[in-house]
This record gives structure tokens, sequence and C-alpha cells, in this order.
């Protein structure tokens, strides 16, 4: 069974609960409406006998109606019976309804007659013989010094004497009044029966809307189910509706539309790793092709014995140098995947003021005709592995090598900058093209710009820079005009001698 479905039936029984509740009060509150006038009716009657009973106190006499002696007492229509019992046995009766076809007589139990006191009375219910009947029936005990008569119309009395014991041996006597309750369970039974008619009709239409609230109500659940499925499917790029009510399917749907975000966050990011895992394996693999097909060339012309001995000293020189290559190759690629994999190094306290004074003077060493301009402020320090610092410095002195002229200018300053050290390599060469810069620290990125003597670079020093900057949890930026080259780089000002 669906939700929407058990919501429905929930109303519908919660309807007919209230409807059983409200039709069972509505036929009890009619039928003691139309029980209060018979019972004051009756009343009546008892009071107007009681008060000419002389053993039993009168009630006060009502406005308009006649005392002990006054007008005649007797009850009004044939709509009442009435009843005598003398010591517990029924004495005489006068039925109800007509002559033709009189009302059958209430039974009263003789317990309930035994058990009222002299000179009282109350309010019964009674019921025929057969359960057919039921009577609103009043009981009233009284002594022996009363003489009454059971006529068709109902009781009258005949005569009074308080000095004469008419019933001779003080028999206890009770008189009951009883009225059928046929026309008032007739009237109570038709208010039932419109009361279950309009019951019936109110769960039904009551059914009815709440199914189509419901099924409005359940529209972006059903949406939300499609959408679901195609996302299964594959599609990330979908979302689920977000309804402003109710609150909760709106917290739904942002929460759903939330987790996708993330999924297909995720999964692009897995899949630009995948698709730069294989580009860089494809890179590597054709960097280490050359080394590796010139050494195999060199080694087979050794070993062929074609070569004289000058010609395979060449030889095996080239095989060194390769093998350097290689080994320079491996050494870079090793360094990118340790930033990959997220291992850290073990960090220290290093003078960066040092480190780049030493890289500016090896450049000078390798590039003696290039002009180098340093300035450089003393005792900065950092907190991070002064290797890799030294390869930051010394690749970006060596890209200043590889791209611009020998006339070019390097300039080199470090300072403080607020909370940061800052290094700036600058040239002032011809500055890189627009569409170039974006790409400048992607690995095995060559510029075109390269000079004839390092167009062989694998195009991992500035991804080397970028990597070992972000393990420092520094920044590396690149501005560049025409006549104008500057990388600048930020590293954390060490504030404590504690490795992280």
């Amino acid at each position: 069974m669906t939700l929407r479905t058990r919501l429905a039936a929930l109303s519908a029984l919660i309807l007919i609960i209230a409807v059983v509740a409200v039709g069972t009060v509505l036929s009890q509150s009619a039928r003691k409406a139309l029980i209060d006038p018979i019972d004051r009716r009756l009343i009546r009657i008892g009071e107007d006998f009681v008060s000419i009973d002389r053993r039993i106190p009168p009630f006060a006499p009502r406005a308009g109606e006649a005392g002990p002696g006054g007008a005649d007492t007797r009850p009004e229509g044939r709509d009442t019976a009435v009843l005598r019992f003398v010591d517990g046995t029924l004495d005489g009766s006068s039925a109800s309804g007509f002559d033709s076809d009189p009302d059958p007589l209430p039974v009263v139990p003789a317990a309930q007659l035994a058990d009222l006191e002299l000179g009282t009375w109350r309010l019964v219910d009674l019921s025929s013989a057969d359960g057919e009947v039921n009577f609103r029936a009043v009981e009233i005990a009284v002594g022996p010094d009363s003489d009454t008569q059971i006529s068709a119309s109902g009781p009258r009395v005949v005569g009074i004497d308080s000095s004469a014991q008419v019933t001779a041996g003080g028999q206890r006597v009770v008189y009951l009044f009883a009225q059928p309750l046929t026309s008032v369970e007739a009237s109570v039974d038709r208010l039932r029966f419109v009361a279950l008619i309009a019951g019936l009709v109110a769960v039904a239409v009551g059914g009815v809307l709440t199914w189509m609230m419901v099924r409005h109500s359940f529209k972006p659940v059903d949406e939300t189910i499609a959408i679901a499925a195609q996302i299964g499917s594959g599609d990330l790029s979908l979302r689920v509706p977000e309804p402003a009510h109710p609150a909760e399917l709106h917290s739904l749907g942002r929460s759903i539309n939330t987790m996708l975000s993330g999924i297909e966050r995720s999964q692009q990011a897995e899949t630009a790793a995948r698709t730069a895992l294989t580009q860089f394996v494809a890179d590597a693999s054709h960097e280490l092709r050359t080394p590796i097909a010139a050494i195999s060339g060199h080694a087979e012309l050794i070993a062929s014995g074609a070569l004289d001995p000058e010609g395979a000293g060449r030889s095996v020189e080239r095989i060194a140098a390769e093998s350097l290559r290689m080994q320079r190759l491996v050494d870079d690629l090793l360094v990118l995947a340790s930033h990959d994999t997220g291992h850290r190094q073990e960090f220290r306290v290093v003078n960066l003021s040092d480190i780049v004074t030493d890289a500016v003077e090896d450049g000078r060493a390798i590039d003696a005709g290039r002009t180098y301009r340093s300035n450089i402020e003393p005792e900065i320090r950092v907190l991070g592995d002064e290797a890799r610092l030294q390869q930051v410095i010394a690749n970006l002195l060596a890209n200043v090598r590889c791209h611009t002229p020998s006339a070019t200018t390097a300039s080199i300053v470090v300072r403080h900058d607020g909370e940061c050290a800052l290094v700036v390599v600058a040239d002032d060469g011809p500055g890189i093209p627009d569409a170039q810069r974006p790409h400048l620290f992607e690995r095995f990125y060559r510029s075109t710009s390269s000079s004839p003597q390092r167009a062989g670079g694998a195009g991992l020093g500035l991804a080397i820079v970028s990597a070992i900057v972000d393990e420092h949890h520094g920044t590396v930026e690149v501005h560049s005009a025409e006549g104008e080259t500057r990388f600048e780089v930020r590293l954390p000002i060490a504030t404590t001698e504690i490795g992280v």
C-alpha cells in the first residue's frame, strides 16, 4: 500500500470516527431534549397526586395550577399508563394508547418497588414484557389512608378520609405513571438515519478531497522519483524540484540537490584526475622514450665495433648525458607524484635569504653572459624543506635562461610582505603571450618561445614550482607584459621551530 493511500485511508477513518462521535452525541442530546418535557410532565402528575395525599408533604403548587382539592388532577390524555401496586402486587392498571389498540404495560421488578421509601418518588426507565415498547415513568410510594380509583382516563381521587383506614392492614401502595417513548425513539431514529446519510456523504467527500490533496502534495515526490531514476542512469546534471510548500519537501529537495552537486563535482574531479593521469603517463612515456632511444642507439654502435675510439668516446658521453637527462626527468616525476599523493615533508625553519643568494650565484656561474640584479633582505626565515625551496628558485632562474635572450637582465628580490616572504624573479625580456599564460604551470607544457638550446626540456619546471609552493602553503603568480615578466612566490613567515 502506497503512502498516499494510507494517508487517504487514515483521513477517512478519522472522518468516520468523528461522524460516529458527533452522531452519538447528537442523538443522545436529542433524546434527552425530547425526554425532558416528558419528565417534567410526569413529575407534575406526581406533584399533583402527592399534594392530595396527606401522608406525604405536598410540593409547592405551580403558577396556574390548582392545589389539593382544586381542579381535576387526572393525567392529560391517554398517552400515560397508570399502575397501582399493593405490597408489591399489581392491583390495578390503565394502559396508554387507544381502547381498541392499547399499549402493553411496563414491567416493574419487585425489588425496584420494595426499595422505594414511603413518601418518596423517582423517575425510572422501563420496558414492556416483549421489550418492544420503552417507557419513562415516575414511581410514587404512599401510605394507606387515601382511596383512589383507576379509570380509563387515569387516576381520579374520589375521596379522602384521614380518620379511616380504607386499605386495611396498612398495606404499602406504589403508583406508577408511565409514558411510552415510541415517538421519541422514532424521532431519534430519524435523526440517526439523517446523521448516517450526512456522515457517509461527508466521509465520501472528505476521502475524495483528501486523496486529491495528497495526490497534489505528492506531485513533487513523483517528479523527484522520476528524476532520481534518470540520475541513476548516469545523468548527474539533473536536479529535483524544490517546492516552496510544504517546508519538508523543500528541505528534502534542497538536500538532495546539494548531495547531487557534491557527487557531480566529485565525478568531474575524478574524471579530470583520470584524464590528467592518462595524459601524464603518456607524456612521461614520450619524454622517457627519447633518452632511452638515444642510449640504446649509442650502445648498439659501440657494441657493433663500427666506431673508432674517438667516436666511441663521443657515444659514451652522449649515453652519460642522456642518462643524466633521464635521471632528472625521473626525479621531477617523483616530486610531482609525491605532491599528488599528499605526502608531506618534514619541514623546519630555513633561511630563505641564503637559499636565494646561493641560487643567484649558481645562475651567474651557469650563465655568465647574463646580468643578474638582486635585492635580498637578510634573515628572512620560512618553515619548509630546504632542498625543495632551492629547486623552486633554481627552476624560476632556469626559466629565465631558457625563454629569454642572453642579453636579458634577470632581477631577483626577496623581502617581507606582511606575514609572508615575497620572492620575485623578473626579467626584461619579450614577455609571455596571453594565450600561453594560463598553461604555464601545466605539466609537460612547452612554450614556443623556448631558446634553441633548451628546446628539449620536459616542460615540468614550472609545474614543479607550483607543486612545491603549494606544499609549503604558499602561492605563485605570473605577471607579464611587453618588456617584463615577473614571477611572484609568497611563503608564510616561520613563527616556530616545530616541523609539520
